[in-house]
């Protein structure tokens, strides 16, 4: 087989154009399919980042009354990777507010983990290192005042929001004195639409703040009530909230029910499985028992289900995605494969004459068939690798152009670039595939050749007879012979 091998080698060497012509042909079919899985890759990633950057990136919410201590308690177990939070510190108007309708921003003091861990992205600036500087949204301008940069001072005037008497008994014409005298303690701080003259605000002092970094858009828990006015963020090291965001580490994911009965008390069937009130009732009793001051806890089921703890609820929708890669994968590798084909055919008809000489001296059909796999091997060893290659490139490529070209339409959300190995080694695999496919044509055809169709050269082109048409009979008439 030793002396096949080197006359296979020699043959690609001394036709360097056809051998050239192939290994492009391999390269741009691996590089093609590499491309399509980067892109599914990374389209999987960019959404996965998408849900991390519209929710942020924790797997339980606890409602309760929470403090350093309680804080402290929670991350002293093992699973625990971080425990997120911020300080509701009130609403405050800034001065020169150009906004009739939102006049107002949120305060929030938070660490620079949870920050992070919200997903929140810094367009410019840093976190603030104490509570006298700021960060603020880039929805700022566009609410309150135009031109803020950094270094900028602004001044916030802290108050109370308070219904007007009129306003209440405007609505409320039948409402009693009770009710009447409670919706006029009642602080709308938050989220509560801004009534204007319905509303009065008492104000509690004015602090003045440096702007030291600007966040692009305030997404994740941090971003509460981004929609309709602006947030602005200070540093807090001290945890004064009724709620708490858990993030946990792998191996907390891998026994997630384990891990949050040990935090809430809880039995582990009545973490996932609550169906009954009196399961509701019992999970409800196991809480008020529990030392960190939970009351209430809910999941974060997009995270999950895109980290794979809980299984997907579209069911339907992952099984038309898989059947759509699949179908997608199948007419690429079709392509690659006739492409490939025509050049091992061209490769088999320019090496009959070799084929039947080895033939003649005694080589058998297998070895005959192993020699063009042989072939197929060498060219797939330079064109596989260099396709993956081109396929990566062209990948990242084309991601960095499409957030170039749309960064302004995506905001701070950017379309990830990841390949992780495993799909580089699929590519390799469909590429090895491809081209043993694409040969196993031409080496049956090989196989088959005798040195007699290799002297007549003529495997390829069948040369037929010309019928001859039958010429059609005439009856001549012998002339009769005159009379002399």
């Amino acid at each position: 087989m030793k002396p096949i091998r080197k006359l296979v080698l020699k043959n690609l060497l001394m036709n360097k154009t056809r051998t050239i012509v192939t290994i492009i042909g391999i390269v741009l079919s691996v590089a093609l399919i590499t491309s399509i899985i980067g892109f599914l890759s990374s389209g999987m990633t960019s959404m996965n980042n998408a849900k991390f950057s519209f929710t942020g990136d924790y797997e339980v919410m606890f409602e309760g009354t929470f403090n350093d201590d309680s804080v402290a308690e929670i991350k002293a177990n093992r699973n625990v990777k971080d425990v997120y939070f911020y300080n509701d510190l009130g609403e405050y108007k800034p001065e020169n507010s150009r906004s009739e309708i939102r006049p107002f921003v949120s305060l929030a003091g938070t660490n620079k983990a949870s920050f992070d861990g919200s997903c929140c992205k810094l367009k410019e600036g840093r976190f603030p290192e104490n509570d006298h500087e700021i960060i603020i949204s880039s929805t700022y301008g566009r609410f309150i005042t135009r031109g803020v940069s950094l270094g900028d001072e602004i001044v916030l005037e802290k108050g109370a929001r308070h219904y007007t008497k009129e306003y209440i008994l405007e609505n409320n014409p039948d409402i009693n004195e009770e009710s009447l005298q409670l919706l006029l303690n009642t602080d709308l701080s938050g989220n509560v639409p801004y009534e204007g003259d319905g509303e009065t605000f008492t104000s509690q002092g004015k602090e003045t703040f440096k702007v030291v970094g600007i966040v692009e858009y305030a997404d994740g828990f941090l971003g509460f009530g981004e929609y309709d006015h602006a947030t602005v963020f200070t540093y807090s090291d001290k945890v004064k909230t009724n709620v708490l965001y858990l993030a946990l580490t792998d191996d907390g994911l891998k026994s997630f029910t384990q891990t949050l009965s040990q935090i809430t008390g809880v039995d582990e069937n009545l973490i996932l499985d609550v169906r009954t009130e009196r399961d509701i009732a019992k999970q409800t009793e196991q809480l008020s028992k529990n030392t960190i001051g939970i009351t209430q806890f809910s999941f974060n089921s997009t995270i999950l289900e895109a980290k794979g703890v809980t299984p997907t609820t579209d069911i339907q929708g992952t099984l038309v995605g898989i059947f759509i890669v699949a179908l997608i994968m199948l007419v690429v590798c079709g392509s690659c494969v006739f492409i490939i084909r025509n050049s091992f055919n061209i490769s088999l008809n320019d090496k009959i004459k070799l084929y039947g000489m080895l033939s003649s001296i005694g080589s058998t059909p297998n070895q005959l068939r192993m020699s063009v796999f042989f072939e197929a091997a060498l060219l797939g060893l330079i064109g596989i690798p260099l396709g993956i290659l081109l396929g990566y490139a062209v990948t990242g490529g084309l991601m960095a152009l499409a957030n170039a070209l749309l960064g302004d339409m995506l905001g701070s959300f950017e379309i990830a670039f990841n390949i992780p190995y495993y799909a580089a080694l699929i590519a390799a695999a469909l590429g090895i595939g491809t081209v043993m496919m694409s040969a196993y044509n031409s080496s049956v055809e090989a196989s088959r050749v005798t040195p007699l169709e290799a002297i007549r050269s003529s495997k390829s082109v069948n040369i037929r007879k010309r019928r001859k048409g039958r010429k059609k009979e005439k009856d001549y008439k012998t002339p009769k012979r005159g009379r002399t």
